[in-house]
């Protein structure tokens, strides 16, 4: 009988994948926090105005950016469970 073991070019290949993997995840999400934090800020400092008609729109940016969020960790989650 033989066994099923990767061999070192496929190793090294698929630790390569992960890691791409890995930094395209990480890139998405550097995207969407950073862009939570400049709204947030942003509706702070239209709100410390009493400019409320402006810092609503980008509340409404933030309620977006949360659901890209929720959505590229159910994609995630999805992701890992059809391992499973």
């Amino acid at each position: 009988m033989t066994e099923n073991v990767p061999n070192a070019d496929s190793s090294t290949q698929l630790g390569h994948e992960v890691r791409m993997f890995a930094a395209g995840l990480a890139h998405a999400m550097a995207n969407i926090v950073g862009s939570l934090q400049m709204n947030a800020e942003l509706s702070r400092m239209y709100a410390k105005r009493n400019d409320l008609e402006r810092a609503m729109l980008p509340l409404e940016r933030l309620a977006h950016d949360c659901t890209r969020a929720n959505k590229v960790v159910a994609d995630l989650q999805r992701l890992v469970c059809v391992g499973l």
